[in-house]
């Protein structure tokens, strides 16, 4: 530290710290997501009944980020939050984009206090986390939130998300959703492992639909190619979309999910997020469904995040098939499909 200022990226101590249940509610959170901003934080408290928000000292108006920024930075300073330095590669002074993840005492604090066990394994992980984890995993719990938003928004839904496939789930719970699946093209032949970033099921009036999620942020190619007899040819050699569209359809032709977690039908969730010169990513996806696994047209659903984001409920957010259909994921809206043009 110099002239007092505590640094950004190492604890300076808190020795005033008094902790609330609120700061025992964020670090929960921050440990049971891995990572979060100030935003998510903010939208995550209200869901277990702590308010967000402070004063503006020079507006005098309510400021929902400001007071939550503050404590944060108090509970990093007091070792019970981290900051992954790749955060502050897309996060400037004060953002509300800071990344933090459970810092050195999180885990003696959550072991005693709540129903909580982290791995420190899992902490070392998060803390030391490079810049890709970070934003993959920032998005795909900005997408767990919204669902728990919508389910506490009204009281004829209930949504169930399963966090097996973070690291704070235990090991035979989290390989229950980890897959095995043969896929084939053309001549090549490859068993693959599919883990889904989310599983969850919606239900309402008596009707359940059951989900994987997948956050598709654009950092592996929709088809991987090779070179074959002169000519460039798709390969299911190295990670692609295409293998995880074709992994998806065998683990479903196989019976395992239904065998494992009773869901004789269930559908993938793609949330594409956007790239510049990426161009339509959706309708890339549709025409690899199209082409290489046809009679699975039905079995997956793409969205853009920023439709997403933007819908102030993700239930009524549109999702397309890749039939050229339209759905929304409310249960009693599934009847009601519009062709897109």
């Amino acid at each position: 530290m110099r002239g007092g200022k505590r640094s950004r990226f190492e604890p300076g101590g808190a020795p005033g710290l008094r902790l609330t249940e609120r700061d025992i509610e964020i670090v929960k959170a921050v440990a049971s997501y891995r990572v979060l901003d100030a935003q998510l934080i903010g939208r995550v408290l209200p869901l277990s009944g702590f308010e967000a928000r402070g004063i503006d000292a020079r507006t005098g108006e309510i400021d929902h980020a400001k007071k939550i920024r503050d404590r944060l930075t108090e509970l990093f300073h007091g070792r019970l939050l981290s900051r992954p330095r790749a955060g502050f590669s897309f996060a400037f002074p004060g953002s509300e984009a800071i990344v933090y993840a459970p810092g050195p005492g999180a885990s003696d604090l959550l072991r005693h206090r709540t129903d909580i066990d982290v791995d420190p394994n899992a902490i070392r992980k998060a803390q030391t986390a490079q810049r890709g984890f970070l934003e993959h995993q920032l998005l795909t719990n900005a997408v767990a939130i919204s669902f728990r938003e919508a389910a506490a928004r009204r009281t004829d839904l209930r949504i169930e998300i399963d966090d097996a496939v973070l690291d704070s789930a235990t090991a035979d719970h989290a390989r229950a959703y980890r897959f095995g699946a043969d896929i084939v093209l053309g001549d090549e032949r490859r068993k693959i492992g599919i883990v889904p970033d989310l599983t969850m099921t919606i239900s309402k009036a008596g009707r359940t639909h059951a989900y994987f999620v997948e956050i598709d942020r654009q950092t592996e190619p929709a088809v991987r190619q090779c070179r074959s007899r002169g000519k460039r040819q798709p390969t299911l050699t190295g990670t692609s979309i295409l293998r995880k569209l074709l992994g998806y359809a065998a683990v479903k032709a196989s019976g395992t999910v239904e065998e494992r977690l009773g869901w004789r039908n269930f559908k993938v969730l793609f949330v594409c997020e956007p790239r510049p010169g990426g161009g339509d990513r959706i309708a890339r996806l549709i025409e690899i469904v199209q082409r290489y696994a046809p009679q699975k047209a039905g079995l997956f659903l793409f969205a853009l995040a920023e439709d997403i984001a933007a819908s102030s409920d993700i239930m009524q957010a549109v999702w397309c098939d890749a039939s050229g259909n339209t759905r929304r994921l409310d249960p009693s809206d599934f009847s009601e499909h519009k062709r897109i043009s």
